[in-house]
């Protein structure tokens, strides 16, 4: 613990989060009035505050390995922990909903996460993940540093775990009954014609697109295999 709280407080005095959530989120999060939901590795707590404004009467709880971004947020009134994914102190069935937003490439033992918040969902839980989609995600990084908007086109040094769309899609199936997916974009579809088209071909979607989003439901508890 005291490594990776160590790793991920040096990482948050660094770098500054986004502080807006996209408008796509908004369907997936919203559920009826008190859903208690968990955001695991909740940063600097903008999916906290986002849900907090979307779904009626919910007070969300975050979770942060750094202590740095847990305080952060502990400060806006929400109610925090410092922990790690692959042992959350909360017990079985404790959640409607747990968002996973850019973490699981952060994440040492990944199976080993989506165990626990399969753990600690309800029944007819829900779990929306986003991750980085690996490989095309390097193509991606030198791209924006060739224009400019990337000092370097290094990798993330505390992306540990990568994921392609069909990976992290085979590890949710083992704990979730029903996993959907799909990536959010192809670099250039808006100015090329043939992008846009070939975003429509679902296997190359898949391998080209920047960013995976999961959803899951009805948590299996135990890895099938």
């Amino acid at each position: 613990m005291t490594d990776k709280a160590t790793v991920f407080d040096e990482y948050a005095k660094a770098q500054t989060m986004p502080t807006t959530v996209p408008e796509h989120f908004t369907p997936w999060v919203q559920g009826p009035a008190g859903t208690r939901i968990l955001d695991l590795g909740c940063g600097d707590g903008r999916f906290l505050r986002f849900c907090r404004a979307v779904v009626p009467q919910s007070e969300p709880v975050g979770i942060d390995v750094s202590l740095v971004r847990a305080r952060r947020a502990a400060n806006e009134g929400f109610t925090m922990a410092q922990a790690e994914g692959e042992r959350l102190p909360f017990a079985d069935s404790s959640f409607d909903l747990v968002l996973l937003i850019e973490v699981i490439e952060h994440t040492w033992r990944p199976e080993a996460v989506i165990a626990e918040i399969a753990r600690i969902l309800v029944p007819q839980g829900r779990l929306i993940l986003t991750t980085p989609n690996y490989p095309i995600k390097q193509a991606y990084d030198w791209m924006n540093h060739l224009r400019g908007a990337r000092v370097s086109p290094a990798d993330d040094p505390t992306h540990f775990s990568p994921f392609s769309l069909r990976s992290i899609r085979r590890l949710c199936a083992r704990y979730f009954a029903d996993v959907e997916s799909q990536t959010n974009r192809v670099a250039g579809e808006g100015r090329l014609p043939v992008l846009a088209h070939l975003k429509s071909i679902p296997f190359v979607r898949d391998l080209v697109g920047h960013k995976v989003m999961v959803f899951c439901r009805q948590p299996l508890r135990k890895g099938s295999g």
